[in-house]
């Protein structure tokens, strides 16, 4: 799982937590 999706998951979080930080 961590090999597939590493970087997406990783781009992924740091865009969901920058979109919940700004909403909140």
């Amino acid at each position: 799982m961590s090999s597939k999706g590493s970087k997406g998951e990783r781009i992924l979080q740091r865009e969901y937590g920058t979109t919940r930080r700004a909403s909140n």
